[in-house]
């Protein structure tokens, strides 16, 4: 798709029909969307949309979390979990207390005398105790099943599900540059991030969101290789579908080839077809599609990755009632890390992790077409875009935590 095209085709879509999914799928998303929107409120502006398009109140989605389908359940339970705890013990937001008793069945200082009776204490007493990895390492390694009678919940993990390769990943005698420049990920500023400020920010300016998330992950490096290759992002329930594409050398359009030039999990770099999608609430959805640039090096020997991806074009999205070609993103960009952490001894991890992703939506509508929704909305999602795609981040980033024992 070349990038100068700008004819666009719209149509009108019906209200009632939403895509074809596994069921709960449409209920996860739109319960977790509701718990990322209430407590991450900066720029919030869907009350702004009219009453049948705007997120679920966060008490109706707590309860639509429990009556998910058990393999949907789980997993949302421990990401609403998590970040209603990061709102109430790191934030100290204490207006998601109820919330948080209501979703865990036990108020928020039991579960950290829980935590701080089941985990060793960090050496470091300066720093905060509590952080949101120490949180996600609790809700998405499992331990928060031992520890609140909410969570109590057979964990299935897609990530462990694919535990063994197929084939062993190949070893690389030579590592590419990106790989020899690995450590400037990690720099001291970006350690700190653990610990301090937002994972997600917007900058008013250029309405560019980026999510950055520092974590870490006790998982074998094969699997973490299989989960972190692009073509593997759907395994999440927010993008339907994602897989490696060619570019025809008239560079008029992409195709699927017949079989993809790596197992997943190996190193490759080309074109990935993404299709993102999210739910306002049980009946409305919004979904994008674009098209990618990858690279992604994998060291198997000394177990060390790194994925840089950037927008080559959108080829179409879909907001409200309104469906769009060609338009919808225009900046998708960041990279994801992956090394030991320093003083262990691979294989076998610890491995720490460092995930960036730069977005910013295309100013779509405008008030000639009924049902499209507010005037500007390309900056009204970017105002949205912290919450949302910090839910997606940690959507895909929950199956990089193993299991986790007390």
């Amino acid at each position: 798709m070349p990038r100068g095209v700008s004819l666009m085709r719209s149509r009108q879509q019906s209200d009632s029909v939403l895509p074809d999914r596994p069921k709960g799928v449409h209920e996860y998303r739109a319960a977790l969307l509701s718990v990322f929107l209430h407590a991450d409120p900066r720029g919030d502006l869907s009350g702004t949309l009219e009453p049948e398009k705007q997120p679920l109140p966060l008490p109706d989605a707590l309860k639509l979390l429990k009556e998910l389908p058990a393999e949907q359940a789980a997993p949302a339970k421990e990401i609403a979990g998590c970040k209603l705890a990061n709102a109430v013990l790191v934030e100290k937001k204490q207006e998601f207390e109820p919330h948080f008793r209501e979703l865990l069945g036990v108020d928020s200082q039991e579960f950290k005398r829980r935590m701080e009776e089941a985990l060793p204490t960090p050496p470091d007493i300066g720093a905060p105790w509590v952080h949101y990895d120490l949180l996600r390492q609790v809700f998405y390694g499992g331990l928060a099943g031992e520890l609140a009678p909410g969570m109590e919940t057979q964990r299935v993990s897609s990530a462990q599900a694919q535990a063994v390769p197929a084939q062993p990943l190949p070893l690389r005698s030579t590592p590419s540059a990106a790989l020899t420049n690995l450590d400037e990920c990690f720099s001291q500023a970006a350690e700190s991030l653990a610990s301090s400020g937002p994972e997600s920010t917007l900058d008013l300016t250029s309405l560019v969101t980026t999510v950055d998330i520092p974590s870490t992950s006790t998982c074998d490096f094969a699997m973490l290789a299989r989960i972190l290759d692009p073509r593997s992002w759907s395994l999440s329930p927010f993008w339907p579908a994602s897989y490696e594409v060619q570019l025809n050398e008239d560079r008029g359009e992409f195709t699927r080839p017949s079989a993809e030039n790596s197992q997943t999990g190996e190193s490759w770099s080309g074109y990935l077809f993404e299709h993102v999608e999210w739910n306002w609430n049980v009946s409305t959805v919004a979904s994008f599609r674009n098209y990618l640039n990858i690279n992604y090096e994998v060291d198997a020997i000394n177990q060390r990755l790194r994925l840089d991806f950037a927008l080559f074009s959108c080829e179409g999205s879909q907001l409200y009632l309104l469906e769009q070609r060609r338009r919808g993103i225009d900046v998708d960009s960041g990279f994801q890390c992956v090394t030991p952490v320093p003083g262990s001894n691979p294989p076998g991890g610890p491995f720490r992790l460092r995930t960036v992703k730069n977005i910013r939506y295309t100013d779509l509508l405008d008030r000639q077409t009924p049902g499209q929704g507010p005037a500007g909305a390309g900056q009204f999602l970017s105002y949205l875009a912290p919450a949302v795609v910090g839910l997606w981040m940690n959507d895909l980033l929950r199956q990089l935590y193993c299991q986790l024992q007390p």
